[in-house]
């Protein structure tokens, strides 16, 4: 288990393990927390909600429909009640005022996150810059220094530029609370649908395939690649800049898509839960990976 630091400020990959118990292990001592108060939770009694449009979405990808069944069945069959019913996940994903008004999706803070995470480590005796100029791509130095919107090419507002003016609080502060005003929505979803947590396939189609080292390098087509791999996950992107937890899970189904290529890949499901209710949802998780574990058994 591990973690992999980008930027302390948003769009943080966090951490990667191979059982829920390990991610488990990593939030305790980051809280400061005994690891044994992390247990399975009991998952009769809990609410689970599946939204109408990413049960609509999964049937394109056999892998995620799979997936998102399977899951479902685990949760059902320790006791937990599944509602397939509930409205749209989509709404959640827009900023509450006018698009033209938003700067959710217009504020870049990849420069100052990964700046501020590299002084929070003074003894690696790294610069932002030097991190930079060893990148293995030089599109991805791009993002860092000259964002764009995602599309139209429309340069982002880099905070770092910004930093120490007073432009940068006026701007953070509209910023934060769109973040807000989106947490709020997000919660009063769950709440709606008298859930606890949400579950949504990884995916919105069958995963893009990996290119070439070459392929990366070469800004004429990590561009188009990384579209085509963004598209497929474009209805969870809208979340990414928001304190809402999320942890994937893998389950027994596979995409089978030929041009994955090397055989078939796990597909896996997303499990949600509302803001600063992260050991809540590694509890679920825990209790979800048990279950299906149980279910693969019989088998």
């Amino acid at each position: 288990a591990g973690v992999i630091p980008c930027n302390i400020a948003r769009d943080t990959a966090g951490v990667m393990a191979c059982t829920v118990a390990d991610v488990a292990a990593l939030d305790a001592i980051v809280m400061g927390a005994p690891i044994s108060d992390y247990v399975p939770a009991t998952l009769s009694g809990i609410k689970v909600a599946m939204p109408k449009d990413w049960a609509a979405l999964a049937e394109k990808a056999p892998g995620s429909k799979k997936a998102l069944e399977l899951a479902a069945a685990a949760f059902e069959s320790a006791g937990a009640t599944v509602n397939r019913g509930v409205p749209d996940f989509k709404p959640l994903l827009t900023p509450p005022v006018p698009a033209e008004e938003s700067l959710y999706n217009k504020c870049s803070f990849r420069s100052e996150g990964l700046e501020d995470y590299i002084k929070s480590h003074p003894n690696m005796n790294r610069t932002m810059d030097g991190v930079l100029a060893k990148s293995f791509y030089p599109a991805v130095k791009k993002f860092f220094e000259s964002p764009v919107m995602v599309g139209g090419g429309v340069p982002m507002i880099n905070m770092l530029e910004k930093k120490g003016m007073d432009e940068y609080g006026q701007v953070k502060e509209k910023f934060d609370w769109e973040c807000a005003a989106m947490v709020e929505q997000f919660s009063k979803y769950l709440d709606d649908a008298g859930a606890d947590v949400i579950l949504t396939p990884c995916t919105s189609g069958p995963p893009a395939a990996c290119m070439t080292s070459a392929e990366h390098g070469d800004p004429s087509t990590f561009g188009p690649l990384i579209m085509g791999s963004k598209a497929k996950y474009a209805p969870l992107q809208g979340l990414n800049g928001l304190p809402i937890p999320s942890i994937a899970l893998p389950t027994p189904a596979k995409h089978e898509n030929p041009e994955l290529g090397g055989g078939p890949m796990p597909a896996g499901v997303l499990l949600w839960a509302k803001s600063n209710e992260d050991k809540k949802l590694i509890e679920v998780a825990m209790a979800l990976e048990a279950a299906l574990a149980a279910a693969s058994a019989k088998k």
